[in-house]
């Protein structure tokens, strides 16, 4: 997941609780308007977990390395969204925690630890990607999905996506028949639509 995406959830959460604050402000004021308004049940939204933080710098320097051949705090910054003192206090932290190795002034490296989550986070992320892919979901929408998606699954449901999709990719026919399938009830429903 983004920040910005984790942000946007943080303002959607401080939303809520204002519409949840105005709706007991209301109930305990006795004007007739009051009364008639009744506040939703409305479903909060968890809050990021450090641990999905800490994958997604992670996946990001990785991808930095790969790109450029070096992570500077300011390219994470900028593509994280974030800004750069946000970046050197996580550097600290995955430092101390021994996902990387950040010499001053030198920039970045990976550990094995680091990497090998960074790897599996990107796995994840292009795996998820593929499966939202082979259903028509466009690139762009599919990897966003994926990256709001890839912390929440549990080891064997990526696994299972795993197989499931390269099954499908080595059996085209059977998306295929899914597309056809699919396109056929669109059409019917276009057409029902257009009756009314």
């Amino acid at each position: 997941m983004t920040l910005a995406t984790h942000r946007r959830r943080g303002s959607e959460q401080k939303f809520f609780d204002v519409v949840i604050h105005l709706g007991e402000s209301a109930k305990s004021q006795q004007d007739p308007l009051s009364q008639s308004f009744k506040p939703r049940k409305v479903r909060r939204i968890p809050q990021r977990k450090p641990k999905e933080a800490t994958e997604d710098y992670l996946e990001t320097i990785n991808s930095l390395i790969k790109e450029k051949g070096y992570a500077a705090s300011v390219d994470i910054a900028e593509r994280m969204r974030v800004s750069k003192p946000t970046v050197t206090s996580i550097v600290k932290k995955l430092d101390s925690q021994g996902f990387l190795i950040h010499e001053r002034y030198r920039g970045l490296s990976l550990t094995q630890k680091g990497k090998k989550l960074a790897q599996e986070m990107q796995r994840k992320h292009e795996l998820i990607t593929q499966f939202l892919m082979l259903f028509g979901v466009d690139g762009g929408i599919a990897r966003e999905d994926a990256e709001m998606i890839e912390h929440g699954l549990h080891a064997d449901t990526i696994q299972k996506l795993g197989a499931f999709t390269e099954y499908i990719l080595i059996h085209p026919e059977m998306l295929e028949g899914y597309r056809t399938e699919i396109g056929r009830k669109s059409s019917v429903t276009t057409s029902m639509t257009e009756k009314e």
